[in-house]
C-alpha cells in the first residue's frame, strides 16, 4: 500500500497529473514558472475547493487574477 500523495494533499492533484501540468508549463507556448503556478494558483484553488466544493468560472478567474496581481 502506498503512502499518502503529498501533492494531492497540498494541491488536490495526483503526482502524475502534476507532472503533466509541469510539462505544459515548460512548453514553449506557455512558458509558465511551475513553482509559481503551484504556490499561487493550485494551492489557492485546492484550498477553496476544500471549503466551497464547487467553484464557478468567475471564482477560478478571481484566483488567477489575485496571483497575477502579486507579480505586477
Amino acid at each position: 500500500m502506498e503512502g499518502l500523495d503529498n501533492n494531492f494533499i497540498n494541491f488536490g492533484i495526483r503526482t502524475n497529473d502534476l507532472k503533466t501540468i509541469e510539462a505544459l508549463c515548460m512548453d514553449k507556448n506557455f512558458q509558465l514558472d511551475f513553482e509559481w503556478l503551484k504556490e499561487e494558483i493550485l494551492k489557492e484553488y485546492h484550498k477553496k475547493r476544500v471549503n466551497d466544493i464547487e467553484l464557478s468560472d468567475s471564482d477560478v478567474e478571481a484566483i488567477i487574477n489575485k496571483a497575477l496581481q502579486k507579480i505586477n
